[in-house]
């Protein structure tokens, strides 16, 4: 095989390999967006059948509020205030176990909104499961959020939160479920979005 013709070849095979990189890659993207859109199906779904019983509980804001104050600690009235149950587990865990980590969520939120000292938030204690529904109470512009707003997706809260390099004051955490969240909102004493926010 002459010198022309093997860098022929070599130029064809290199083409040949670089259109496959071209379609592997596109294909772990569609991939990639079919798993997050089935994970949203899921959240929501989910999220629907925990909130269907008592949509009243969590659908409007606990507190009547300016978007800009922050309320007071919640009342006993408000703690009583819970999604229904989830039977069974996930994970591991209980829900028992869910619910004490997502109200100790909720306490974390208060503390960093109140400028106290934030230490953990608690959620490397359901760290076998995933974040579905990420709570976004101050974003990168040091807006108090209330009632919070709530993102699907890690991107949604990086749009909101981050400024280039910097994450500022924001303040945001990722829950496993819509209930969870709910739980943490109130236990923050912030409100819960309305379904067209």
């Amino acid at each position: 095989m002459s010198s022309g013709a093997q860098n022929d070849h070599q130029a064809a095979e290199n083409r040949r390999l670089r259109d496959e990189v071209r379609e592997l890659r596109e294909d772990l993207r569609r991939l990639t967006l079919r798993v997050d859109h089935q994970g949203d199906q899921i959240s929501e779904l989910s999220a629907s059948v925990v909130t269907s019983a008592s949509t009243s509980q969590i659908s409007g804001p606990v507190f009547e509020a300016e978007p800009s104050s922050i309320p007071p600690a919640p009342t006993e009235s408000v703690r009583s205030q819970r999604p229904p149950r989830v039977l069974g587990s996930a994970g591991g865990y209980t829900w028992a176990e869910r619910e004490a980590v997502a109200r100790d969520i909720g306490v974390f939120l208060r503390r960093s909104l109140d400028g106290a000292n934030r230490g953990e938030s608690g959620r490397d204690r359901l760290k076998n499961l995933q974040s579905r529904v990420y709570v976004v109470v101050r974003d990168k512009e040091d807006r108090v959020l209330n009632p919070v707003r709530l993102c699907k997706t890690f991107s949604e809260v990086r749009a909101l939160c981050h400024r280039g390099d910097d994450w500022g004051g924001s303040i945001f955490i990722g829950l496993p479920s819509q209930a969870e969240a709910a739980i943490a909102v109130s236990a923050a004493g912030l409100g819960w979005p309305s379904p067209e926010q």
